[in-house]
């Protein structure tokens, strides 16, 4: 876990949730992009009650015993349920950031080279969009091939670099964790299976649902 100051129990606070989309391999078999994707709220326990309601809704299901909701593995009818859940979630925004490997120079072909190059530019466009917040609550869900993300997120958000501003100076908290324990992480999940199908398969059916009125949303795809 990783600390710029001690965090308070201010109303003022952002969480954001951060899940990875895509793989850092580059056979012709892997994903043609690798992205991370954002969802941001002020009413974290809210969003996970709407969760919660779906599991007692479907108890027979295997998702008791999984854990976890994974976009890619539930069925059509937990799925449909969920995303009905994310549009009326209080979420304040959704950000996926997506880099086309096959532009992505070779030194930066390394797990955190990639993660840092997405991060960088959906920070760069969702942080100054929270500038009104006295406090960030960032959590990264686990990811096997960079174990490290709180530093590099800490990194990304207070270090000057080429071309890359200081964005937060006020107290934030950056930790990792399983997507099994927290239901915003698979929000995040969720969100970004949307843009990736969007993107793979041109079915935009599921990103209705996440663009939901009254809530900022954007999905770029950049080079590196």
């Amino acid at each position: 876990m990783l600390s710029r100051a001690r965090m308070t129990d201010s109303k003022s606070k952002a969480w954001v949730f951060l899940d990875e989309q895509g793989d850092v391999k580059f056979g012709e078999r892997n994903s043609p992009n690798f992205g991370v994707a954002a969802v941001v709220t002020n009413e974290p326990g809210k969003v996970v009650a709407l969760l919660d309601s779906i599991r007692h809704a479907h108890w027979s299901s295997d998702h008791v015993t999984r854990g976890r909701f994974h976009a890619h593995d539930d069925c059509p009818a937990i799925r449909e349920s969920v995303f009905h859940a994310i549009r009326e979630a209080p979420l304040i925004r959704c950000d996926v950031v997506s880099l086309q490997k096959g532009l992505v120079y070779q030194q930066l072909r390394t797990p955190r080279a990639m993660y840092r190059a997405a991060l960088r530019v959906l920070f760069r466009y969702t942080i100054p969009r929270l500038a009104s917040y006295d406090e960030l609550m960032i959590v990264a869900s686990e990811w096997s091939a960079f174990r490290e993300l709180p530093p590099l997120i800490g990194e990304v958000l207070t270090v000057k670099g080429y071309n890359h501003p200081v964005l937060w100076t006020k107290p934030y908290c950056a930790v990792q964790a399983l997507s099994a324990s927290h239901g915003c992480l698979q929000v995040a999940d969720y969100v970004a299976w949307a843009s990736n199908r969007r993107r793979t398969r041109d079915d935009d059916h599921w990103e209705h649902f996440v663009t939901a009125p009254g809530r900022d949303a954007s999905d770029f795809v950049v080079g590196a």
